[in-house]
């Protein structure tokens, strides 16, 4: 019975991250969805692929809880890729989602180094396979990588301050959003999309009277 019920969260996890792999196409050239983002979700793919090298033996535990994480993100793609909206404004929308219902934050990046994390446990066992050895190393260098990278989804309520004194065009570019800037008549939030507080109109530091 335990066996069986092993079997069945195998190749639902090999299901998840199948999917996850497939609607990640859709949005691969997505440059707006950030280095840290794309870089999570290639990662799949070697750690799908050492997940079906794993011998027979070595499936006698579930892998529940890697399968619910593959879901996540499996969910997260699947919400980005179908969107009518901007695929970063979907992936936002979709990681709120997903941290309320987690109760605790979520990215794609965390999720991914928690998948290749139960990945490369059952792959090392008791007796690491030595075909696959190699491969579980590159994935905890990636793991490694991962954790080091700028977070996909910056932190609610984390301000950018930005003062300028005097005559000068200012032009900030925060993150990975795109800028528009407009130096003449016209609006000059056009679809902006702010994730933490902005405020306009910081007083300048009192001047010097001339004598």
């Amino acid at each position: 019975m335990g066996s069986t019920i092993a079997r069945q969260s195998f190749n639902e996890t090999i299901k998840n991250i199948d999917s996850a792999i497939t609607s990640y196409q859709a949005v691969k050239n997505e440059g707006t969805l950030g280095d840290t983002f794309h870089r999570a979700v290639q990662a799949l793919s070697p750690a799908v692929r050492v997940l079906r090298k794993l011998p027979p033996e070595s499936l006698v535990y579930s892998l529940e809880p890697c399968s619910r994480l593959a879901s996540g993100v499996k969910n997260i793609l699947n919400a980005v890729q179908s969107s009518s909206t901007s695929v970063l404004e979907a992936y936002e929308v979709a990681i709120r989602k997903a941290t309320m219902q987690a109760g605790y934050e979520v990215t794609v990046e965390g999720l991914v180094i928690r998948i290749i994390q139960c990945v490369c446990e059952r792959a090392e066992g008791d007796k690491m396979e030595p075909n696959i050895a190699d491969e579980v190393r590159r994935l905890r260098d990636t793991m490694n990588e991962l954790s080091k990278m700028a977070p996909s989804r910056p932190k609610e309520g984390s301000p950018i301050n930005a003062n300028a004194y005097g005559e000068a065009h200012q032009f900030i570019a925060a993150r990975d959003a795109i800028q528009h800037n407009n130096t003449g008549a016209g609006n000059q939030l056009n679809g902006g999309h702010f994730n933490g507080p902005l405020n306009f109109g910081a007083p300048a530091p009192p001047t010097k009277k001339a004598k």
